[in-house]
């Protein structure tokens, strides 16, 4: 039978200057074994059992060193101040080694000498404890591939590290990390060390923030966290707003609306006479054209609110309102409402004339264009019934087909509809809106949604690449209502936000070491340097914040098998008919 490849920890530091009393803790560590049958004897502060085997590797001016894994090392504990095991991994060894017939005995080197002294480029040390004190004995390979013997009757001094003193010689500092606490799940969505966080470890019917760069990890995070709410809350109903038509391919068991074969009437939210319908509906019109001044904002209010008022609310009968007097003429006779119509007779005839390049003319050009996507007749889906009757609903959008004007009017009206049915109390389910590339469908109502539906059944997770491109009043409000925040790599600017948001406490070792100022420029530097996965999250149990963690997303493959699209038990019941699945998530163990 072949024998299985050795694996090595790679032994991390986190500060410039190591010393012999930090090694002497770290090898007490690793070394620490119990008797077996004996547990309660403890002999290991005068011999070892066993010893660790430690490599250290010269890469030119690098150095780098690794500790050969048992097979429990990792678990044990990843960080070991001023240390950081990193996960064991497959080394490459200096292949074919001539061990000559000489012994170096060493005393009173560093390591950093002997290196130099005798053109070491490897180093392969097995470290025991015999009668309190730590030995080494081993072997080094030069730079021509000629092996020695060497036994070091002081490790701990030998391995002492001051890059400061040392130019020569280069080893990777990590950042100072936060500090974490424990949790476990059996259906995780983050990992970290001896960590697995799951939806059953925070209250996920929170408004919530995703934010990282591209290709930092978001997407498939997104679909990681609908698969893990649907597992956890069977009875939730979540719609997904997809502007780039990215997850109608992903997420096959889900209902898809895409606007080309089916529709939501935009203007649903219009069958009401409310002004506030018609407010929502002005404040999307005009937000989508880019035309926010008080002229075209009054027009396209009045021409919603009369429309409404007499039921014949259309992106047509909007353009003939606003072009045809005649048609004005017909509109206006069957509105009871004497604002109304004091407005089409005096102060629309006064904007027609002197403002209606600005006010008038973008919103028969946009109606025009809107009317070439749905001029031609396709299946028409009620949101709130495709809601109750789809777990899952993506509302996508192909943005090679779309242009970006209609995808954020298309995407906006969901918003709004998914707002007008919350106040209304048309979800007697938990309801989850995630709205992906927040930015490119920003809409006011937002706002709304943030302040007032979380106790109407509904919470929003807005996703984006920036912050930055949000409006401040948008932003504000994310900032002020987002409970549960993900972030992902990003940019200096966000990170100086998120920093903020975020009260990060790292571990007591890097507040010796550091100035304050710099201590607060790292914590902003960790969200500029996550890997792709990696991510900053702070999350709400229901009663307080967690303290804030760096962990790293689960594998989109471990939640491939976990259905999203089956049909609850009921659409009523909340969570206390609930009963999480069991057995379909397949971990595969700390990323």
């Amino acid at each position: 039978m072949a024998r299985k490849p050795k694996k090595y920890s790679e032994l991390s530091i986190y500060a410039p200057k190591i010393t012999a009393s930090d090694y002497a803790r770290i090898f007490d560590q690793l070394i620490r074994r119990h008797i077996p049958l004996f547990e309660f004897l403890d002999f290991s502060h005068l011999f070892s059992f066993g010893g660790i085997n430690l490599v250290v590797k010269r890469y030119s001016n690098t150095i780098k060193m690794f500790v050969q894994d048992p097979g429990d090392l990792y678990s044990q504990s990843a960080l070991l101040f001023p240390f950081r095991l990193n996960p064991p991994k497959e080394v490459e060894m200096i292949p074919n080694v001539r061990v000559r017939p000489r012994l170096k005995f060493v005393s009173g080197h560093q390591l950093f000498d002997f290196l130099l002294k005798e053109n070491v480029d490897e180093i392969h040390l097995r470290v025991i404890r015999f009668l309190g004190g730590f030995y080494g004995f081993g072997k080094y390979v030069d730079n021509k591939g000629m092996g020695g013997w060497l036994f070091l009757s002081n490790p701990t001094k030998f391995l002492e590290i001051d890059l400061e003193n040392n130019p020569l010689f280069y080893i990777e500092l990590l950042d100072p990390v936060p500090k974490s606490i424990y949790f476990s799940s059996k259906q995780p969505i983050f990992t970290a060390d001896g960590v697995n966080i799951g939806v059953d470890n925070f209250n996920v019917f929170q408004h919530g923030l995703i934010v990282g760069t591209s290709g930092s990890g978001k997407s498939k995070f997104i679909q990681i966290f609908v698969a893990a709410i649907r597992a956890k809350h069977p009875n939730s109903h979540i719609v997904l707003v997809d502007p780039h038509g990215e997850f109608s391919k992903s997420m096959k068991q889900a209902k898809v609306i895409d606007f080309v074969q089916n529709y939501v009437e935009p203007f649903d939210v219009g069958k009401s006479k409310s002004p506030l319908i018609a407010q929502l509906i002005a404040q999307l019109i005009t937000s989508t054209i880019g035309q926010e001044s008080k002229y075209a904002e009054r027009v396209v209010f009045y021409s919603v609110h009369l429309l409404a008022s007499i039921e014949q609310l259309t992106m047509e009968n909007i353009s003939l309102l606003l072009t045809d007097s005649s048609k004005r003429m017909e509109f206006t006779a069957q509105c009871q409402n004497d604002e109304v119509k004091r407005f089409f007779d005096k102060e629309f005839q006064d904007i027609y004339m002197h403002h209606f390049n600005d006010a008038i003319l973008p919103v028969t050009n946009f109606i025009g264009e809107y009317l070439l996507y749905l001029g031609e007749k396709r299946h028409q889906e009620d949101l709130g019934t495709t809601i109750a009757n789809n777990p899952v609903t993506v509302v996508s959008f192909n943005p090679h087909f779309f242009s970006r004007n209609i995808i954020k009017f298309f995407a906006g009206s969901i918003i709004n509809q998914m707002y007008i049915m919350a106040i209304s109390e048309k979800f007697t389910y938990p309801t989850v809106l995630i709205v992906d590339e927040f930015p490119t469908v920003e809409s006011k109502v937002t706002k709304d949604i943030m302040a007032e539906t979380r106790k109407f059944n509904l919470c929003m997770y807005a996703s984006a690449q920036y912050l930055g491109q949000l409006s401040k009043p948008v932003l504000d409000s994310l900032i002020s209502n987002a409970r549960n925040v993900i972030s992902f790599k990003v940019t200096k600017e966000d990170a100086r936000l998120l920093a903020s948001m975020m009260e990060i406490k790292v571990e007591e070792f890097f507040k010796k070491h550091v100035s304050p100022s710099e201590l607060e420029e790292s914590k902003r530097e960790m969200f500029v340097k996550l890997h792709t996965r990696e991510c900053i999250i702070r999350l709400f149990d229901g009663e307080k914040y967690v303290l804030p963690m760096k962990v790293r997303t689960v594998d989109v493959t471990d939640w491939a098998s976990v259905p999203i699209g089956s049909v609850p038990p009921s659409g009523k019941g909340g969570e206390k008919a609930e009963k999480p699945r069991e057995n379909l998530f397949r971990s595969k163990g700390p990323m």
